[in-house]
This record gives structure tokens, sequence and C-alpha cells, in this order.
């Protein structure tokens, strides 16, 4: 049982790490505030990526 118990905690472990790793990256690359709402966070580059996308397939027809 404290086999397995240790192999839970490790792997947790490694979870934060790398989810860690991933929010700073994003809030190096700006798309993930200090101490806001990471879901918030997230929908809003998606909106202007919609819209980018919007205005090249615009570009692209006319």
């Amino acid at each position: 049982m404290a086999r397995h118990k240790k192999i839970e905690r490790r792997r947790e472990l490694d979870r934060r790490r790398r989810r860690r790793r991933k929010r700073l990256k994003l809030r190096a690359r700006g798309l993930l505030p200090e101490s806001g709402n990471p879901p918030q966070a997230k929908a809003e580059p998606k909106a202007e990526a919609a819209e980018l996308t919007e205005e090249k397939s615009s570009e692209v027809t006319e």
C-alpha cells in the first residue's frame, strides 16, 4: 500500500509541475493574466483568433 501511495504522490507532483510550466509559458506570452481567471483568459484569444480568420477569409474572397 505504501508503494502505491508513493507512486500516486509522484504522479500528482508531476502533473502539478507540468501545469505550472504550461501556465508560466502562457503568462510569458501574455495569454494568461498574472492572477486572473484562466477560463476567461483562454476565451478571449480564441475570439480574437476567430476574428482574424474571418478577416483573412474575406480578403481571399474579394
